[in-house]
């Protein structure tokens, strides 16, 4: 499904009872949204005085078409599910969809194990095999500093996030720590500016990587990036030049951002830029 971007599919049958009359018709759907973790719904359409409508079987989770019209339109794609597709469009994950890419690996762990320790009476873990709690900043304005904002947990929907770097606190159970290992999570949204590094991004991965040093716990970054995010007056950036590493293969990167001296002295007039003369060509970096 993933490879197809197919977002989910939908089988419709119907049950034949002893004796064959009144056939319950069944609706099945099945969904990969993250491209890691398949999740079905299951319903059977029921008769109101208002229409058809259809009603999730009994023993399963309702889902989101619990108590619609048979025949309600299907929603069409919405911001999430666009954002998904623009992930897959770049070769990578949506950055939500790590945790669920988290969840299914540890899944797999432990039904390696339990089928390893089958004769010593392990039992599997009750539960959650992962859990995750999001961080933001207290305060995400331009003007923060790291000194006067903090961390703070929050249960906002996915896909919420106003800056391109996401971080988390997240529990794993495994065989080895079954009573739960704290780690924290952090990675970047290509969805949002290219995933690109401006200051509220450093701050909040200043901040988680503090924390998981203060508590003395794992950190893992899932890095996905376009590099620094540059903003500045449009006096400046149309004046940067570009020393390469390589002049004649620009695919080799750039060594740094510079400028000549006349747009350097002219800037330096303004306090718009601070540079320091290279020791190597007549110009500033």
């Amino acid at each position: 499904m993933w490879k197809l971007k197919v977002r989910q599919a939908e089988i419709r049958l119907k049950l034949r009872r002893d004796p064959p009359v009144n056939h319950v018709p069944l609706r099945f759907f099945v969904s990969n949204p993250s491209g890691f973790a398949f999740r079905t719904n299951h319903y059977y359409e029921s008769q109101t005085p208002n229409g058809m409508i259809l009603v999730a079987i009994p023993g399963t989770l309702p889902g989101p078409l619990d108590g619609k019209p048979v025949d309600a339109p299907y929603e069409v794609m919405d911001v999430l599910q666009r954002k998904r597709l623009q992930a897959q469009h770049l070769n990578t994950t949506y950055v939500y969809d790590f945790l669920d890419l988290f969840k299914e690996g540890l899944q797999q762990i432990w039904i390696k194990y339990l089928e390893d320790h089958q004769q010593t009476g392990v039992h599997p873990p009750m539960g959650d095999v992962f859990r995750a709690t999001e961080l933001i900043l207290s305060a995400e304005q331009d003007t923060i500093t790291p000194e006067t904002v903090t961390l703070q947990e929050t249960n906002r929907p996915i896909g919420k996030n106003t800056i391109g770097m996401i971080a988390w606190r997240a529990t794993l159970i495994t065989p080895e720590y079954p009573e739960g290992r704290d780690i924290i999570i952090i990675a970047n949204d290509l969805t949002h500016q290219i995933g690109s590094f401006g200051p509220l991004e450093d701050i909040l991965f200043q901040k988680a990587s503090e924390l998981a040093r203060k508590e003395g716990i794992p950190r893992i970054y899932l890095s996905a990036n376009s590099g620094a995010r540059i903003g500045l007056a449009d006096e400046v950036k149309y004046k940067f030049k570009v020393m390469w590493n390589f002049p004649g293969d620009q695919s080799k990167g750039i060594k740094y951002l510079y400028l000549e001296e006349t747009d350097y002295r002219a800037l330096e007039k303004t306090n718009s830029i601070k540079a320091v003369k290279s020791s190597e060509y007549d110009h500033y970096i």
